[in-house]
């Protein structure tokens, strides 16, 4: 592992870390201002700056992490069987979160049809980050930060068995997916456990890692 990778990966934490902190005050102000219009035209395909925006911002999060995925992959090697399949599975993921947030955010695809691309790649960077957190033996992971990836990668994959649990139709009318209270339970679950969780871990993590390249 160089110490160039080491630095860039763990920069690379503290960015994505951001971009998601930026889209969770998006998120709030979506909620606030938009969300209302949102429901009230019972259109899910509703084109909002503010909720694209966040879709953008979330989406960015994920390729911004592919450093720190390949830092931590190199961190495993030798350790954690399975770390390569691991990694290939959350860069799919991060490369899937970018593309839903672009396609998204410039309105070249409706959020009915790529509701599945989008909470599938949250549930694959989900798995992703419950890997990194678990492997409890790198001393960059430990302690409380462990508890929140944990909590935070539960967070994604909760997103997506919201969506499998209201299914495409109903995620297509705000007002129908508000009357399911299984889906607003999983679904405000795994918001609240992952836009809050992971720009907690994110940049907890890459200033940890910025400590130990530094002391290298």
């Amino acid at each position: 592992m160089t110490h160039r990778l080491a630095a860039y990966g763990a920069q690379a934490a503290v960015v994505s870390g951001v971009l998601s902190v930026v889209g969770t005050v998006v998120l709030l102000l979506f909620f606030a201002l938009e969300a209302p219009t949102v429901i009230s035209s019972g259109d899910s395909n509703l084109w909002t700056p503010l909720g694209r925006a966040n879709d953008l911002l979330v989406g960015l999060s994920g390729p911004a992490a592919i450093p720190l995925a390949a830092l931590m992959r190199e961190r495993w090697r030798g350790m954690a069987p399975g770390a390569s399949a691991v990694y290939g599975v959350g860069l799919v993921a991060m490369v899937g979160m970018g593309t839903f947030g672009f396609l998204s955010f410039a309105n070249l695809a409706s959020l009915t049809s790529l509701g599945a691309l989008g909470t599938g790649a949250l549930a694959g960077f989900g798995l992703w980050q419950l890997f990194a957190s678990l492997r409890s033996a790198d001393p960059a992971i430990s302690g409380r930060l462990r508890t929140v990836g944990i909590v935070s990668g539960i967070g994604f994959v909760l997103q997506l068995v919201a969506f499998l649990a209201l299914g495409a139709s109903g995620f297509a009318d705000p007002q129908v997916a508000l009357r399911q209270p299984l889906f607003v339970a999983i679904g405000g679950i795994g918001l609240l456990g992952s836009y809050i969780g992971y720009p907690i871990w994110s940049i907890w993590l890459g200033r940890r890692l910025l400590r130990i390249a530094e002391a290298t």
